[in-house]
């Protein structure tokens, strides 16, 4: 506050910085392709924080015909991974001023799924986060007609219409094959999921898999289809391994979370993990060092990809084109006692 305890300007920023209130705006607003010297872009941001000013979002939503809020749009429940991606996104958001809104599109039919997104789109967000399959190329146009930012996909696999953040499908089942392979394991279980949210990144696991194993004599990639993560679900795949005359030493269990399912019906059907049956998951989420036994998995660098989402976000809805985006932290297995 200044002496007559009235809010601050960016008057008084511009005066205390010893710039023009213009150079504040393009400052403070993250304007683009403005010839400000670090130097200057530091006196005000110092001014800015000694006064603590900030620019109030309706006023920047006013300027740009646009709200400050980057929707992340899912359209399934919230699994352990993303609500640590959920974290690292809010954390970004916040470093460069904007506010993340989490929506989740649950509709039951098509023409309600569209009804939804395009209230939202109504809304004229900065951008828009979502996973393949939940917005549409024809969703996208419908999004610019109404005004919305852009949209920026977090997926294992690129998206031919629009920018997509990615973290390695084929890399994934790489890594776990040739763990599987380097204990033993021929004969592996692959958990493939049957809902549209987790489908479509399968066939480019297997692919990684399968280009371990391609000069392996005798080895077998048996696909186990589960619906959805229940214990219901586990439990009849688990039933069905424990009958099958030749079942698989190891299985890949797709992520985390089914495989915290499996665990438990594997050891109703008197099946021990590692000894009769290997497991490993993907993601690296908290439970996995709490787990009996603790599970091995693949660990991404959720941090890296959450500040590239919101920096891809902000660059295009400034008007960049051509940007450089951080190198995200390639993924690692963490061998763990389950495997």
């Amino acid at each position: 506050m200044t002496a007559n305890h009235r809010p601050p300007t960016s008057v008084d920023v511009a005066r205390r910085a010893g710039v023009s209130r213009t150079t504040v705006s393009y400052v403070l607003n993250g304007t683009p392709n403005q010839r400000i010297s670090p130097e200057t872009r530091e006196r005000v941001l110092a001014a800015a924080h000694e006064l603590n000013y900030y620019v109030h979002p309706s006023a920047r939503a006013l300027r740009k015909g646009q709200n400050d809020d980057i929707y992340f749009i899912l359209d399934h429940s919230m699994t352990l991974f993303l609500s640590t991606l959920t974290s690292e996104l809010q954390l970004r958001a916040q470093e460069k001023g904007y506010t993340l809104a989490v929506y989740f599109n649950n509709a039951s039919s098509e023409e309600d799924r569209r009804a939804f997104l395009w209230r939202l789109f109504s809304q004229r967000p900065l951008g828009i986060i979502a996973f393949p399959g939940s917005i549409t190329e024809e969703d996208l146009e419908h999004a610019k007609s109404r005004g919305a930012g852009p949209c920026v996909f977090v997926s294992d696999w690129g998206v031919k219409y629009a920018p997509s953040v990615q973290f390695g499908a084929v890399e994934i089942g790489r890594l776990i094959a040739q763990h599987l392979l380097e204990r033993g394991h021929r004969h592996i279980g692959v958990i493939a999921p049957q809902n549209v949210h987790q489908a479509y990144s399968v066939p480019r696991r297997l692919a990684g898999m399968r280009s371990v194993f391609e000069n392996v004599h005798a080895h077998n990639l048996q696909i186990l289809p589960i619906a959805d993560t229940t214990l219901a679900e586990a439990r009849r795949v688990a039933e069905q391994l424990a009958q099958a005359p030749s079942r698989p030493t190891a299985i890949y269990g797709f992520n985390d979370e089914y495989c915290f399912h499996l665990l438990r019906a594997l050891r109703e059907q008197g099946l021990r993990v590692p000894e009769d049956i290997a497991l490993v998951g993907a993601d690296d989420t908290s439970f996995c060092e709490l787990s009996t036994p603790s599970l091995t998995s693949v660990r991404f660098d959720v941090k890296g990809i959450g500040r590239n989402l919101i920096d891809c976000v902000d660059r295009l809805a400034n008007g960049e084109v051509e940007f450089q985006l951080e190198l995200v932290e390639p993924p690692v297995l963490v061998p763990r006692e389950s495997s």
